[in-house]
């Protein structure tokens, strides 16, 4: 599916978000963003506090192991959620874009 430069016959746009151009729109959905951080972190919190992750209670073994964890976890996350924007991309056009380097 390739990106349209003109809309079809009989359609007409009724709405666009331009973040780049638009600062508040672009605040608002970081503001969003955190709302959403917000709404698993703190539950999460009482579940698992996050001091007893980093703990060194069980030994430097355990905190390394459990730091590895993090740190991979975060990788597998970051792949993921570009692997996201890959595929909606893919799924719903782009228009290629060069630039003048």
């Amino acid at each position: 599916m390739k990106a349209f430069q003109f809309l079809p016959d009989g359609y007409k746009e009724i709405f666009s978000i331009h973040i780049q151009r638009d600062k508040k729109i672009a605040l608002v959905v970081n503001l969003l963003g955190v709302l959403i951080m917000l709404a698993f972190a703190i539950p999460m919190h009482f579940l698992v506090p996050i001091t007893s992750v980093f703990s060194m209670e069980k030994g430097m073994g355990e905190y390394i192991f459990r730091f590895c964890c993090a740190l991979i976890f975060l990788v597998v996350y970051m792949v993921l959620h570009e692997l996201i924007h890959g595929i909606t991309m893919k799924m719903c056009g782009t228009k290629k874009v060069k630039y003048g380097f």
